[in-house]
């Protein structure tokens, strides 16, 4: 825990560790660059900014859940028998902005599948391919102010702990993914 003076931590620890228990906000805080960010009620726990799902999820929540979001996307896919062999080429390309109301929309992504199958007989076929899911923007931290324009309510309890009153939500790009499979299709 930190010494509070005068509303603001002083040697609170890693960034998202509680501080000022009882002192600073007659309850504890978060602290964030070093300051005291009150998140809740008195005595109840509220979720740290850095590694939870907590505050991730209530500002995913207020960008895809508002009434106001507008989807845009498009798709492409397509294969190609390779002539004289049992193999197929195939591949998909997806872009999608799951609500370009918001100016910089941490979900937005492309997609892709490449693969090739191989057709055994009529009933019997297999498929070797690649999927990945990119989210395209820069990891991005998210002023609370701005989220509560789209829907995100301050304070507001997600599983029983609060998410943060005040400053900004970091680290709100998902990972890409990127995984290989092996596929079989029985046909009868």
């Amino acid at each position: 825990l930190g010494q509070c003076a005068n509303g603001a931590c002083a040697n609170c620890g890693a960034l998202g560790q509680l501080c000022c228990a009882g002192s600073c906000t007659a309850g504890g805080a978060l602290c964030s660059n070093n300051q005291c960010i009150a998140c809740g009620v008195p005595g109840t726990p509220c979720y740290p900014l850095t590694n939870t799902w907590g505050p991730q999820t209530a500002a995913y929540t207020a960008i895809l859940n508002n009434g106001r979001a507008r989807e845009i996307g498009a798709d492409f896919l397509g294969h190609y028998h390779i002539p004289g062999t049992k193999l197929t080429a195939f591949g998909m390309f997806q872009w999608f902005l799951p609500n370009d109301n918001v100016n910089t929309d941490p979900l937005d992504f492309q997609r892709f599948v490449v693969g090739l199958s191989y057709t055994y007989n009529e009933y019997l076929r297999f498929a070797l391919d690649s999927q990945n899911l990119l989210f395209y923007h820069n990891q991005l931290p998210m002023p609370v102010s701005y989220l509560k324009g789209i829907g995100y309510v301050p304070g507001s309890k997600l599983n029983g702990q609060y998410v943060p009153k005040t400053g900004s939500i970091p680290n709100l790009v998902p990972l890409d993914t990127h995984a290989i499979f092996l596929n079989m299709e029985f046909a009868y």
